[in-house]
């Protein structure tokens, strides 16, 4: 009988013992972590280590000229941003700079490929979200993207990722100011600085009443944004040996971040009053630097503003019964700036060619509401008077440093030229108020 029991007991214990063992090993191997997924099917980075300057520079990226036998990993930006290498292990590129790279993280966006060779060293921030079993694109990994992984990096060491979104780095980072900027810390945390000004006057922009956009609204836009981005990646990394192709991925990027805010609650010429505002921010931020570094943020906001008026103003001519001749003039305004931005080689050439669209718009409402003309006139005299609206606008700009005291300044801009409008407009139907308060504001409003 003592023998059963002690059998009993003994039976008992080692099945116990297998149960805590079988626990232990499914336990292993399934930690938590996004990186400690299985590695029977990983997720794939493509990409190419270019070298160069970048892709929105002069130079075409050819892929016969990238760089051969770089050491490439993955990693992943933590908290105090250092970097946690998270690929399964590094490969070394092709003879075209090619390289196919795994990693076992699993949905998680914003790593960053890291490739090195001597001395050199490139980075780039894939915007694509890494699963398991699929493959994402980096960018041609240039000086370009390496200054905005650099900066992107100071943002997650800041805690403001939240704010600022890798997109928006990326929007304003092209060659020309990397090239300005590489390797130099106060001059790359001055240029963060003014892309974070834009991104806290979006912000702040969005939560006013007069853009009528709720907060979850507002999220999905800046999801949108970051999917445009994470397309823009994988449209560089496919692009041919012509620079045509990068300009059209870089382009169809600019449009689809109009349409991040246009497929929630704001119009063409509510996004496009949105972005004249947060730019304005920017440029405001970027007045002392050197005039290089000015240049080219002040070129990339003028991108910005340039992309969001195109449809806004021809809808709103649209409102004021233009033809479609007259609607062609618009756009044949709006492509002048954009090519006049495109050539500036200094900011007081932005600002005429804004200027010169400026007075494009306001002559081709005169003739599309011709017998208003001479109202359209008398309006925008007192807009641009010595003591109008506008003066007082460019006076409070450039004297504050606060984004709330800008934002603000902005609406009351917005709202001092409805007031405007409507006080001598009053023979036109409400629709072509409507449309000549929206007109006057995104004609009177630069980059």
């Amino acid at each position: 009988m003592l023998h059963r029991k002690i059998k009993l007991v003994l039976t008992k214990f080692v099945m116990f013992t297998i149960l805590l063992i079988a626990i232990g090993c499914s336990e292993d191997s399934n930690p938590s972590g996004p990186e400690d997924n299985t590695s029977e099917n990983p997720s794939k980075i493509e990409g190419r280590v270019a070298g160069g300057n970048g892709h929105s520079g002069a130079s075409k990226i050819n892929k016969t000229n990238g760089v051969e036998g770089a050491t490439v990993t993955v990693v992943r930006v933590q908290a105090d941003g250092t970097f946690e290498t998270v690929s399964n292990e590094s490969v070394t590129t092709n003879a075209n700079g090619e390289f196919n790279i795994e990693t076992n993280v699993d949905s998680e966006s914003n790593l960053i490929v890291v490739a090195e060779k001597g001395n050199q060293t490139w980075k780039a921030v894939v915007s694509g979200k890494v699963e398991n079993g699929s493959t994402v694109y980096c960018p041609p990994m240039s000086n370009e993207t390496t200054v905005e992984a650099e900066l992107y990096s100071q943002i997650v060491a800041e805690a403001k990722t939240s704010l600022v979104q890798m997109a928006q780095i990326g929007f304003y980072v092209n060659a020309n100011l990397a090239a300005a900027v590489k390797g130099n810390t106060s001059l790359m945390s001055n240029v963060l600085a003014a892309i974070e000004a834009e991104a806290k006057a979006e912000a702040e922009a969005v939560s006013e009443s007069y853009f009528d956009m709720s907060s979850a609204e507002y999220e999905a836009a800046k999801e949108a944004r970051a999917e445009a981005h994470a397309k823009l990646d994988a449209d560089l990394h496919a692009a041919a040996e012509s620079n045509a192709q990068y300009r059209t991925a870089i382009e169809a990027y600019q449009e689809a971040e109009v349409k991040a805010f246009t497929d929630q609650s704001m119009n063409s010429t509510q996004s496009a009053k949105l972005f004249s505002l947060s730019t304005e921010a920017l440029a405001n931020a970027s007045a002392e630097f050197s005039s290089n570094i000015e240049l080219e943020l002040r070129r990339q906001s003028a991108k910005k503003k340039q992309k969001s008026d195109e449809d806004a103003v021809v809808n709103e001519y649209d409102q004021c019964g233009a033809s479609e001749d007259e609607k062609n003039t618009v756009l044949a305004a709006n492509a002048s700036l954009k090519a006049l931005i495109d050539a500036a080689t200094a900011i007081n050439e932005i600002d005429a060619a804004f200027e010169a669209y400026q007075v494009a718009l306001i002559e081709l409402i005169k003739v599309t509401l011709s017998t208003n003309s001479s109202v359209i006139a008398a309006i925008e005299t007192e807009i641009n008077g010595s003591a109008g609206v506008k003066a007082n606008l460019e006076s409070t700009v450039s004297a504050t440093v606060s984004t709330s005291v800008l934002v603000e300044a902005y609406l009351a801009f917005y709202n001092s030229i409805k007031s405007i409008v409507e006080a001598q407009l009053t023979d036109a139907s409400s629709a072509e108020i409507d449309a000549v308060i929206d007109i006057m504001i995104l004609a009177n409003t630069s980059s």
